[in-house]
């Protein structure tokens, strides 16, 4: 009886483990890294009209989840883009948004849509501002 408790306990870990792994192995989340993805980002305020908007940047080796749809660590690209803003401009207390894809068409067409909304849809109601890529550079988040 003592013997078929034991084995009863080793199948079901050995079973478990097995389930555990093949959970794993199918997790959508699960990183994938792409060769290369563009970047930008919007800075915008409540209490001002001023926008400012980033050049597209390419990155090179970035990490992504859920099949290629999701920026892994998007967080932290924004939170680059806050700090910028917070201790070199002096601005804080901004909203950013960083924008994503993995190729330069499909960001091209995002940043032309963003342009569009705050430059020629509402002509003088915002004050859009372009961020050089000497001024600020997204950097790829070291965990």
């Amino acid at each position: 009886m003592e013997l078929i408790k034991k084995l009863s306990l080793v199948l079901l870990l050995a079973a478990g483990c097995q389930i555990t792994a093949t959970a794993q192995s199918r997790n959508p989340h699960k990183g994938t890294v792409i060769d290369k993805a563009y970047i930008f980002g919007l800075v915008a305020s409540f209490n001002d009209s001023t926008i400012y908007i980033t050049n597209i940047q390419e990155l090179e080796n970035v990490t992504t989840m859920m099949k290629k749809r999701l920026l892994d660590n998007k967080s932290m690209y924004t939170y680059q883009l806050r700090e910028y803003f917070t201790n070199t401009r002096q601005l804080p207390h901004r909203t950013c948004v960083v924008f994503y894809a993995s190729s330069r068409k499909k960001i091209d067409k995002k940043y032309a849509k963003i342009k569009k909304m705050y430059i020629t849809k509402n002509p003088g109601k915002y004050d859009v501002r372009l961020i050089s890529d000497d001024d600020f550079q997204f950097k790829i988040p070291e965990l």
